[in-house]
């Protein structure tokens, strides 16, 4: 096994020198010419002149677009560490999701700005839910040493952040219904600032007039014939003060119908 031996500084190496070769051509034919004289390779100062016209031309959104994935990133760096802060569970996983998803919007050649749009009203709902995860656990504690209470108020705060509608346990008599009546007072009393002929009046009620009513009905009876199966049948009607609203779902036997 031979061993490689390297050219001598400034000069070609062997199998370079064979007789005919093009390189020894070019090399004895080749001017001295000293390295401040010869033409640069790579022109840095045009090529910055060029990347300087190129960001010169770019119009706002241009600009916003070669900057979208920085402030994604920093936007889901920024819900990861609130998050942590705050310990909101639902927030957690959707913002996982929202990292899988970006990177599969980032990446694409031609990024569709309507998805885009709607991942960003991901990132601000994400966002809603974190800013109100200091102010439910604020008006939601409750000075008590029962340790029971503490646990029902925690949950209570935790269904909040994570569904759309929540069970009040104990009605107005538990934990959190007592603190939903103390929290509807103080709004009432803050809105109306009663004078004294009201404060005289003593029938003001602790929550406001309801915006509606919602009225449920719900049976079984067999449809079309008093023969036919017994199926469910529902009936939900809304009245408000400027609106009514009515829908029916109704099921019917169709087997020799």
């Amino acid at each position: 096994m031979r061993r490689a031996t390297r050219s001598p500084k400034g000069e070609l190496s062997s199998r370079m020198k064979i007789a005919g070769n093009m390189w020894v051509e070019a090399w004895e034919t080749a001017r001295v010419t000293p390295a401040r004289r010869q033409k640069r390779l790579f022109d840095d100062t045009k090529e910055a002149e060029k990347v300087l016209h190129y960001f010169a031309m770019q119009k706002p959104g241009d600009v916003a677009s070669h900057l979208f994935s920085f402030v994604i990133n920093a936007a889901l760096l920024k819900l990861k560490q609130e998050e942590a802060a705050e310990n909101v569970p639902a927030v957690r996983k959707s913002v996982q999701q929202a990292a899988s998803q970006a990177n599969k919007l980032l990446h694409s050649t031609n990024p569709d700005y309507s998805k885009l749009e709607e991942f960003m009203k991901q990132l601000a709902g994400m966002e809603t839910a974190i800013a109100q995860a200091p102010s439910l656990k604020a008006k939601f504690t409750f000075n008590s040493e029962d340790e029971s209470e503490a646990v029902q108020l925690k949950k209570f705060v935790s269904s909040l952040l994570e569904e759309p509608e929540v069970e009040v346990g104990g009605a107005g008599q538990g934990p959190a219904g007592r603190i939903i009546h103390r929290l509807f007072l103080n709004a009432q009393q803050a809105a109306l600032l009663p004078s004294s002929e009201d404060d005289m009046g003593g029938d003001r009620k602790d929550f406001p007039s309801p915006a509606g009513r919602e009225i449920l009905l719900r049976t079984c009876v067999p449809r079309p014939a008093p023969y036919s199966r017994t199926l469910p049948q529902r009936l939900f009607c809304v009245p408000m003060r400027e609106e009514f609203r009515l829908a029916g779902a109704f099921s019917s036997d169709t087997s020799f119908f």
